[in-house]
């Protein structure tokens, strides 16, 4: 079911009734346009044809737009404006009904000249406020300000983006192929937590079953995904014809998990098993999914796979997973490396998606290249908090490419701020070894985010 916005324009009718009127127009139309820069169609946006200036024809209006929603569903979001102002009493109906995230829309009264004030839009949000905050509540986001200020229809537009993620989470599927291998076990979610924070639920297979299915794939599956790997790959055909075939079998044997489990994104155990048991590597497998809309993650890391799936949705293309395992003080550099599993689409476009072997295991197909330039990119990962409960790493940079790398997979991060502090304070505050670095600025998203879900966030 599609995610839903409702937006109540609410206020009462002794203010300007004509100036509200056509700030509400305005601000239907900047939605429209705001929604759909977000992707939201116009069928799932709830709005009034006039403004909202009783609880009646509040209540008669959320009557009306959940009758447009699936039963026992929640908005995504719903945005509650301050056209003029109203009581405690419109939040209140508002809180009753939804447990959805709740945008506060205050609008700007015109300068005093002497006359009455127009609209009192401040004072009805403080109204709002108050009582949302009464009631202990969480996910209020706030936003002040015309319609055509720019920075009003980027805050709006954050929020948005913020809220269908989350409706995205919640109801979906993380899968986990095989346990994390001994010592990785940092990467384990709850499924009480998952379900309770994101709304999520996990589901687990054994390994071995995707090693015996992919002994089944038909040989028309196999060279269907041998010619596709031969499109995306530089230099796939170098690889052992055993391998390269092993690889493909095991691709058909993911893809068909997926699709039967109804997975949004995959958390796998990598080593020693596919190495020792099954011969050829998963590292390829994984990134591809990755380019595929299913975000994969390696060595088990159950939080990792949810971390990319976030930073996939809202960045709206593959993440890097990967380990720090080098910094430069003097240019404020991490480089995050993983042995072989990234999106072939963030390569460098110098290089294109090159595979050759495992830097340990010298087995392939693995992913072996630097990755691409951005003059923004965000970090960031879902981790759990000493003594329990989930938090949130979250820095910012922009990453360049170099012309030496590690075998693997491996991303220059230029750090916004110092990186030999960030290194020592992460270490000491016990972050896990596995970082999501997303293309793109979607810091202020992943605040809001966090704040809704009650997760605290831990900036460097």
């Amino acid at each position: 079911m599609e995610a839903q916005i409702i937006y109540l324009p609410i206020g009462v009718p002794t203010f300007d009734l004509e100036l509200a009127g056509a700030l509400f127009r305005k601000c239907g139309m900047m939605l429209h346009k705001v929604a759909g820069d977000c992707g939201v169609d116009k069928s799932q946006l709830a709005l009034p044809k006039e403004p909202l200036l009783s609880i009646d024809a509040l209540e008669a209006f959320m009557d009306e737009a959940d009758a447009r929603r699936a039963p026992d569903t929640e908005p995504a979001l719903v945005i509650a404006q301050n056209t003029t102002f109203a009581n405690g009493a419109y939040m209140d109906a508002i809180l009753d009904r939804y447990d959805a995230p709740i945008l506060l829309w205050t609008l700007k009264d015109p300068a005093p000249d002497g006359g009455r004030l127009k609209l009192n839009s401040l004072t009805g949000a403080y109204s709002a406020g108050n009582r949302f905050a009464m009631r202990e509540r969480r996910g209020l986001s706030y936003v002040y300000g015309e319609t055509s200020r720019e920075p009003v229809q980027q805050q709006v537009k954050t929020v948005i983006r913020a809220a269908l993620c989350r409706a995205a989470l919640r109801g979906a599927k993380l899968g986990n192929v095989g346990e994390a291998p001994q010592g990785f076990e940092f990467g384990n979610v709850a499924d009480d937590e998952l379900l309770r924070v994101f709304g999520m639920t996990q589901e687990r297979v054994p390994v071995e079953q995707l090693m015996e299915k992919a002994a089944t794939c038909p040989e028309s599956e196999m060279r269907k995904r041998l010619d596709e790997a031969r499109e995306v790959f530089v230099g796939f055909d170098a690889i052992p014809q055993e391998n390269r075939e092993g690889y493909a079998r095991l691709m058909w044997a993911y893809e068909d998990y997926v699709v039967e489990s109804g997975v949004v994104a995959v958390a796998s155990r990598c080593w020693p098993d596919f190495f020792t048991r099954y011969g050829t590597p998963v590292c390829a497998v994984l990134s591809l999914l990755n380019d595929r809309g299913i975000p994969a993650a390696c060595e088990g890391d159950s939080a990792g796979a949810l971390t990319m799936l976030i930073g996939s949705f809202l960045s709206g293309q593959s993440v890097f997973f990967g380990d720090p395992c080098a910094i430069d003080t003097n240019k404020d550099t991490v480089t995050f490396w993983h042995c072989g599993m990234a999106a072939p689409s963030l390569a460098s476009p110098t290089t294109g998606a090159c595979v050759g072997v495992h830097p340990n295991r010298r087995i392939g197909p693995v992913m072996d290249f630097g990755c691409k330039e951005s003059l923004s990119v965000t970090i960031f990962r879902i981790g759990h908090k000493p003594g329990g409960g989930l938090r949130m790493f979250l820095a910012s940079g922009s990453t360049f490419e170099s012309p030496e790398h590690y075998e693997g997979t491996n991303l220059v991060v230029h750090w916004d701020g110092d990186v030999r502090r960030m290194v020592e304070d992460s270490i000491h505050s016990g972050w896990e070894p596995h970082f999501v670095v997303a293309y793109g600025w979607i810091y202020p998203e992943l605040i809001i985010l966090a704040d809704w879900l009650g997760i605290p966030v831990e900036r460097y």
